[in-house]
């Protein structure tokens, strides 16, 4: 078995040496760290102490601010991400603290949540994901989050 071993100079010439791969795959590596740095906190919005986060991202937000203020739950903190990667220091400990966590994203499969797993090791505890080419409504949102958070009641 063989695999490309290409890589491509700071000058954008194409080189298989070595030594020049390791080093520009170090560089990227150092570019990450500086990007970790950097990376913007999450909206969070609710009490200090809950139960449950409800993690967002994207359009999906001010829909879902508006049906969380809708249901009033006291235990339950709305965490929206403005940056999908890298994750912050402050997305990092949400999600790795012992509240339940439900991941509301327009796709088919969950792809910031598969994200925040593949980082973290921990994901979501329950999905809510819409796929039709339309945006959630409020009224949806409500609904959906409603049921989930009363069925933990």
């Amino acid at each position: 078995m063989s695999f490309d071993s290409h890589e491509h100079t700071e000058d954008a010439h194409i080189t298989e040496d070595r030594i020049l791969r390791k080093r520009m795959v170090e560089k990227r590596l150092k570019k990450m760290e500086a990007m970790k740095m950097e990376a913007l906190p999450p909206i969070v919005i609710g009490p200090e102490k809950y139960d449950t986060a409800v993690v967002c991202w994207g359009s999906v937000f001010e829909p879902l601010k508006e049906a969380m203020e809708i249901l009033g739950s006291r235990n339950t903190v709305l965490v929206a991400c403005e940056q999908v990667y890298p994750l912050s220091e402050e997305l990092w400990r949400i999600i790795k603290s012992p509240c339940r966590k439900i991941f509301v994203e327009g796709n088919a499969t969950g792809q910031f949540s598969r994200v925040v797993r593949s980082q973290t090791g921990t994901g979501a505890d329950e999905l809510i994901l819409k796929y039709n080419g339309f945006q959630f409504t409020v009224e949806e949102l409500a609904a959906e989050l409603g049921s989930l958070l009363g069925a933990k009641s």
